[in-house]
């Protein structure tokens, strides 16, 4: 793992809190292993939170780019607004109250370009990127398709994005994988993953802990005469991990949308079908390359994918955003379209998350009405209850010249959510265009504040893996990024500061 162009901070990483002084104890809510990293020209100054539960005179934030003294956000915790500086270097917390004095030190790593996690000279073609929390833990898993005897992977990190202790593999040594689609939980990992079997895929899943011990033996998740296809998703939703996957017939052209439900002690319950293809008539079948994924709350399930509808006034078929609400036997409790089924939208792709508290769906439209060339995609959101009563209207989350996709929404304590996505607008924009990471906060209405832009990433649209997890109130992502070569990928992790 490389920091690039960095400027790495000698910080100690732990509290120094002299217990015969102070009671309370200063912690900094968004490190994590004692570190922290901050792209200093996306965010010249950052919001770093602290928690203490003494009573405090002042609390004060030092660094290598200045010092700022905290103002109380709510009991208990205390923001500062610091100066990020151009170099690295201790990131000090000193807390003065009626008892005495408290310090505590992070590390602070302040990185231009993010942190690179694998090498494809190294590790291999990454697919698959994702980032995981297990208690106070951060883990990154991926996978390595450069050889015919593919390989996944999980290791921990710390907060600046550099790897501590050593890989462990998480699918069967004997067993050649290209993709595996993972969540945490329960200090357990579940691993939806695809075996070669020409094309399309075979799917299995297991669960292994973090040591890479297998706790749940890999299960064929097809019946006889079906076949994976491109995609599939996992979560844990408390107990245990809920997935989804798409597969056709290896006989005919069916396909289908499948879930299922699996425990760390074997319980298991499922395959259910969610959705399947039809004959045109008006139902289609699914994009070779469609997103299917799910979020779960409260015990409900959330899928969302995109599937072929006609339409009558356009004389083809469509792609149409849509979803199923399922309870936790797999039962559909709502399914319906995203948007508009009889409008004019032509729906890219599908994806779910958690926002606000709720289940929420995003998908990506091109209004085939539009006189834009080429056609603005907006990112849409509706939102569901547990019972599957949907928002009576879709919120736009932003709408702007060009295309953008692959949107990640994250569940955020200070808004109504987080939104990543690739945006192409500089196409249009500028004589010399790009793919940009784009990530914004919501309003209460559901929609984009101004974006922060990271100009470094570098994508393949279509094959990001855009996804993150929250450390306090940052959002930590990983995707694949291809700046060193358009055909191999390498995964790599930013820090997004969330203004409060």
């Amino acid at each position: 793992m490389r920091l690039a162009p960095v400027l790495i901070l000698s910080l100690l990483g732990c509290n120094k809190t002299d217990p015969t002084e102070v009671e309370a104890q200063p912690v900094l809510l968004q490190a994590i292993g004692g570190a922290m990293l901050a792209n200093s020209e996306v965010h010249p100054q950052i919001p770093v939170r602290v928690g203490f539960d003494g009573t405090a005179d002042s609390v004060m934030v030092a660094g290598p780019g200045g010092e700022s003294e905290a103002f109380i956000e709510e009991e208990g915790v205390y923001v500062a607004w610091l100066p990020t500086g151009t170099e690295s270097g201790d990131l000090t917390v000193t807390v003065a109250g009626p008892e005495g004095q408290a310090t505590t030190q992070a590390e602070l790593v302040v990185a231009a370009e993010g942190a690179q996690l694998t090498d494809k000279d190294v590790e291999g073609i990454a697919t698959t990127p994702a980032l995981h929390r297990d208690g106070d833990a951060l883990w990154g898993s991926w996978c390595d398709k450069s050889e015919d005897t593919g390989s996944c992977w999980a290791r921990e990190l710390d907060g600046a994005g550099r790897w501590q202790g050593e890989a462990v593999r998480i699918v069967p040594d004997d067993e050649a994988v290209l993709y595996a689609r993972t969540a945490a939980g329960g200090g357990h990992l579940a691993v939806l993953y695809q075996l070669p079997d020409g094309l399309p895929y075979l799917n299995r899943v297991r669960i292994v802990d973090f040591a890479g011990a297998e706790v749940v033996a890999g299960l064929d998740v097809h019946e006889d005469g079906w076949q994976g296809t491109f995609g599939g998703d996992v979560a844990y939703d408390g107990e245990g991990f809920g997935m989804v996957w798409r597969e056709r017939s290896t006989t005919t052209t069916d396909a289908r949308i499948r879930w299922m439900r699996l425990d760390a002690d074997g319980t298991q319950v499922g395959p259910v079908t969610v959705a399947e293809s039809g004959d045109g008539s008006p139902v289609g079948g699914f994009p070779i390359f469609g997103f299917v994924e799910l979020a779960v709350r409260d015990g409900a399930t959330l899928v969302t994918w995109v599937q072929d509808e006609f339409s009558v006034p356009l004389d083809l078929a469509v792609p149409k955003a849509q979803f199923a609400v399922l309870d936790a036997t797999g039962t559909a409790l709502a399914k319906g379209f995203l948007g508009d089924r009889a409008g004019f939208d032509w729906d890219q792709e599908a994806h779910a998350g958690i926002a606000n508290g709720e289940l929420t769906a995003l998908w990506t439209a091109d209004d085939l009405g539009s006189l834009d060339n080429p056609i603005p995609t907006e990112i849409a959101v509706r939102t569901f209850s547990p019972t599957g009563d949907a928002s009576q209207l879709r919120a736009s989350v932003e709408n702007a010249p060009d295309t953008r996709g692959e949107p990640a929404i994250f569940h955020h304590p200070g808004h109504s959510g987080v939104v990543a996505w690739i945006d192409h607008r500089t196409y249009t924009e500028e004589e010399d265009g790009r793919i940009e990471l784009h990530v914004a906060s919501l309003s209460d209405a559901l929609q984009a504040r101004p974006a922060l832009i990271y100009p470094h990433a570098r994508f393949f649209a279509g094959l990001t893996d855009l996804g993150g997890v929250l450390a306090d109130h940052n959002v930590l992502l990983t995707w694949r990024d291809h700046r060193h070569n358009v055909n191999a990928a390498e995964m790599w992790f930013e820090t997004v500061w969330i203004s409060p």
